[in-house]
């Protein structure tokens, strides 16, 4: 392999190893980033110019898509837990209104068997129109 064929091979390695790291951080911005600029590359230097170079784009291309797929998964496995999460979420939210309820209706069987008089004002009639007075006064 001559020094022209061997520099292009270790371009198309560096990308690669960005890829592994920034992906292996979870550095999604920098991962787009070195996306944009192997599709740029790519466009640039055309077809492969020797066999090492395609085997190198060829690896390439298997990491790229190795990580397209781990990507998939962990995006597959978030939309899982946030679905999980809503389900716990709706069902919290109805044992807190439920835990309230008890808690009210407690509360005023507690007030009633203490001897306490719970009062409620009587709902008001509508007006049905002139000459109808309530028994409230209003």
């Amino acid at each position: 392999m001559n020094n022209s064929s061997n520099r292009e091979v270790q371009y198309w390695k560096q990308f690669q190893h960005a890829l592994v790291t920034h992906a292996d951080n979870g550095d999604l911005d920098a991962l787009r980033a070195v996306n944009r600029k192997l599709v740029n590359a790519l466009i640039k230097r055309g077809q492969p110019r020797n066999h090492a170079e395609l085997v190198a784009r060829q690896e390439l291309a298997q990491c790229h898509q190795a990580i397209i797929h781990r990507l998939q998964q962990d995006k597959d496995q978030l939309a899982e837990t946030m679905q999980s999460f809503r389900a716990s979420q709706d069902g919290l939210n109805a044992y807190a209104m439920t835990a309230l309820s008890s808690e009210s209706a407690l509360s005023s069987q507690s007030a009633l068997s203490s001897g306490a008089t719970v009062t409620t004002k009587p709902e008001q009639p509508q007006r049905q129109g002139k000459g109808y007075s309530s028994p409230y006064g209003n």
